[in-house]
């Protein structure tokens, strides 16, 4: 029988626990049974006692003294054992997220510092998801770039950082969030195609990514955050973004926008918190 991580830590516990708490016990221990009764009576001779804890009490008397270990050891061998059993990511993630890591820095040898499973050993900012079942394959779930700080020290991008593989919602087709942040300043990267699992989407201070933000953003019906800014993002905030009815944030500021803010954000009102259209050329008041 296998153990799971929570099982296991009660049970270690209760081990602990037990092991820990003491008891009296005789030396001699006479048992009568009762002819009066289907229970067991016990007349316990008190002359000299001292004190056992339980297990003690039980390999004493069974002469069992290494089954404890004999249970622990089983215990960490079973719970490995399933950890073995967990799948690899998929290898066309794995290749392509080499790729992607590549791309953005080729200074750093990527597949040397991290050969094994990248959802086990993985730099900061990839994220895989952890099935529940024992045999589904994880799958990247988030992917962040760029070094922000110590505390968030994403894969850092080069000052030529390009990618690659562009096909993103190909290459990741689970992934549910995407940062790049100070990554593409000289190099123009070719266009993106993202996956629609993305809920969240966000570009800080890359200069030299230029796109149209009407085609840059089809399909992303997921979408709760969304934060662009410092990049070169032009033509008009889409009419359909008012269907993105799950946004929360919506952050476009210091961009290349023109034209009139559409009328369709008023439908975002009963979840958007944040709405910030600043730096851009855009004309027309916001919606009521």
């Amino acid at each position: 029988m296998c153990l799971t991580s929570s099982s296991l830590v009660l049970f270690l516990f209760l081990l602990l626990l037990l092991s820990l708490t003491p008891f009296t016990l005789p030396h001699q221990t006479f048992i009568n049974p009762s002819p009066r009764s289907h229970h067991t009576s016990f007349h316990i001779n008190t002359n000299t006692t001292h004190s056992l804890t339980p297990f003690q009490v039980f390999f004493q008397q069974n002469n069992l003294k290494n089954l404890s270990f004999v249970i622990v050891t089983s215990t960490f061998f079973s719970l490995s054992h399933q950890q073995q059993q967990q799948p690899p990511l998929d290898p066309s993630e794995q290749n392509a997220l080499y790729d992607v890591l590549h791309s953005l820095n080729p200074t750093i040898p990527w597949r040397n510092l991290f050969p094994d499973d990248l959802c086990l050993s993985a730099p900061h900012g990839v994220v895989c998801d952890f099935p529940t079942h024992q045999n589904e394959t994880p799958h990247v779930v988030e992917l962040s770039f760029g070094y922000v700080s110590d505390e968030t020290p994403n894969p850092p991008c080069s000052l030529n950082a390009t990618l690659n593989n562009p096909l993103i919602s190909t290459s990741f087709p689970y992934l549910r969030k995407l940062f790049f942040y100070n990554c593409f300043n000289k190099t123009l990267p070719p266009p993106l195609s993202l996956p629609s699992s993305l809920e969240e989407l966000v570009f800080i201070n890359n200069p030299s990514f230029v796109a149209a933000l009407d085609t840059f953003l089809q399909n992303l019906t997921s979408l709760r955050r969304l934060i662009l800014i410092g990049n070169s993002f032009h033509g008009e905030v889409p009419f359909y973004i008012g269907g993105f009815l799950n946004l929360e944030e919506v952050t476009l500021s210091r961009n290349n926008l023109s034209g009139k803010i559409p009328a369709s954000l008023g439908l975002l009102r009963k979840n958007l918190k944040v709405l910030d259209l600043s730096g851009n050329n855009l004309s027309q008041c916001l919606p009521h």
